[in-house]
């Protein structure tokens, strides 16, 4: 990357070692963003060094952008769903809005990645002195499977036309047996349901 773009500012370290990443300086932040149980310890920021992986990274660019600026970023259904991370998201809605999500079936990255999760495209607007109501994402809300009922983002379940399959609790490679997951549509294509 460093021959290919010599002018570029290329470094090869953790977010939280990162350098020249102020708050409020980017336009966007798009990624797929790492996901895991697992901590980051940031001393720069101790009050996000007990989030997941996952959620540090959406914490640390939201600050990134400037406001009005968008946060686009791919991860595991387990960023809305959680139950205990609702604090989480209720900081996150204190300093951006849910523009919206796609969820896609755990089959969406098996060819390319090798990997069997649920996954969400999330996209948040940092928020600016305009009043802007971004989409509720909060909190969890019931849907029905045909195992039974189970908790996901109320998001998905205002927004149906937003998930591209069929909610199944059929578990996944990350989860247990009865977790909440997203089986392929029978009836429409995922390329078809991405471009619908």
């Amino acid at each position: 990357l460093q021959k290919l773009y010599p002018d570029a500012d290329i470094q090869v370290t953790g977010f939280e070692n990162t350098k020249r990443i102020g708050d409020n300086s980017f336009d966007m932040v798009i990624s797929n963003f790492p996901f895991g149980s697992f901590q980051v310890y940031d001393k720069a920021r101790p009050e996000y060094s007990k989030q997941a992986i996952h959620k540090y990274f959406f914490s640390r660019a939201i600050d990134a952008v400037k406001p009005g600026g968008l946060v686009m970023g791919i991860t595991s259904h387990f960023t809305l769903d959680a139950g205990g991370t609702g604090k989480v998201r209720e900081m996150w809605g204190q300093k951006a809005d849910l523009v919206a999500a796609v969820r896609l079936p755990g089959t969406a990255f098996e060819k390319n990645a090798g990997t069997q999760v649920t996954t969400d495209i999330i996209i948040l607007r940092k928020k600016t002195d305009t009043p802007y109501q971004g989409e509720q994402f909060r909190h969890l809300a019931e849907v029905q499977t045909p195992e039974g009922p189970t908790q996901i983002n109320e998001y998905f379940v205002q927004h149906p036309e937003m998930v591209l399959g069929e909610h199944s609790l059929q578990g996944s490679m990350y989860g247990g047996k009865d977790e909440s997951t997203l089986k392929q549509s029978k009836s429409e294509d995922l390329n078809a349901a991405l471009e619908r």
